[in-house]
């Protein structure tokens, strides 16, 4: 698994096991040994990838003022795209024949729309409770990692641009100035 992880990191989105007992130092029948199909080892990957995203994440304070917290969101998101982008890549190339990395993305997502409702308590408390899921999946949208990559990668601008461009929509989505 920590080879499987390592030629991600390194721009190997795809390995084959071959390539991946290889840079294990290992033969393919013993990384089988370990790993009796491949799904096994994508569900290991994930699982270890995602307790490191687990570690990563950190909710701002609902009391601190919306442009400091939107600041300290925004700062979050950057750290965990930053360390997940090349295991995103790999699983957008794998998921579609991989329940596995399917079924973590999806929780995955999960996981960021909490952070999302965590972050903007103030925002979602002067609504009406039906309209609470449209305005966090509004904001998740405008915050994803595929936002996030399209920004930089895709559009290829700056760093801080890409940043007010993400912070412009939070804030469009949310009413609100700051």
């Amino acid at each position: 698994m920590a080879a499987h992880r390592s030629l991600i990191q390194q721009g190997e989105l795809a390995p084959t096991t071959s390539r991946i007992a290889a840079a294990a130092g290992v033969s393919p029948r013993t990384l089988f040994a370990h790993f009796p199909e491949v799904e096994a080892l994508f569900a290991a990957t994930a699982e270890s990838v995602s307790q490191d995203v687990l570690l990563l994440r950190r909710a701002p304070d609902p009391d601190l003022p919306l442009a400091e917290r939107l600041e300290l969101f925004l700062d979050n998101r950057d750290e965990i795209y930053r360390f997940l982008t090349p295991f995103s890549l790999s699983v957008r190339i794998r998921e579609q024949s991989s329940p596995v990395l399917s079924s973590r993305r999806a929780a995955m997502a999960g996981l960021s729309l909490e952070d999302v409702a965590a972050t903007f308590v103030p925002e979602l408390e002067r609504l009406p409770a039906q309209e609470h899921d449209e305005l966090v999946a509004a904001v998740e949208t405008c915050s994803t990692w595929s936002s996030w990559y399209h920004l930089r990668e895709e559009l290829g601008l700056p760093d801080d641009v890409a940043r007010r461009i993400m912070r412009r929509l939070v804030l469009q989505v949310l009413g609100a100035e700051a």
